[in-house]
């Protein structure tokens, strides 16, 4: 199945773009803290970022596709689970138990869950729309099914 192939490959595709903007947002409120060697904190070069979060992309359209698999109340639900999952065991748990363990500082901890929070609003919500079901995405033109 083609259409299944190239929803894969957008869902996987989408998230770097969605990601790298949010990053860029929160970038101004942390970046001091990531520029300061003794915090042992560090931005790695484009070379490693671009293939890992691509990587990381395909690894969520993976991960989450039994959900839109499983999930069938509506359209809204897929949307909630898939951002509940990305959120709430992806950031908002690791996030806690840095604060707890302080290895990271505790300024910039906001800052990174509401970059994490809107970054998993907006890939679950594309998520739910690449992947869900081909009927749900469909729409009709003078009659004419188009997906």
């Amino acid at each position: 199945k083609r259409s299944w192939i190239v929803r894969f490959v957008a869902g996987s595709v989408i998230y770097f773009p969605i990601y790298f903007l949010f990053g860029a947002l929160i970038s101004p409120f942390i970046i001091e803290y990531y520029s300061e060697p003794s915090l042992g904190l560090k931005i790695p070069p484009f070379t490693v970022i671009i293939p890992l979060e691509f990587f990381r992309g395909f690894l969520y359209v993976i991960t989450l596709l039994p959900i839109i698999a499983t999930v069938k109340d509506g359209k809204r639900t897929p949307f909630i689970a898939l951002a509940y999952m990305l959120f709430i065991p992806g950031a908002f748990i690791p996030l806690i138990v840095e604060a707890v363990e302080a290895s990271l500082p505790l300024e910039i901890i906001p800052f990174h869950l509401l970059e994490i929070l809107a970054d998993s609003l907006v890939y679950g919500f594309a998520l739910s729309r690449i992947l869900g079901k081909a009927e749900e995405n469909t729409r009709s033109i003078h009659g004419i099914h188009v997906t």
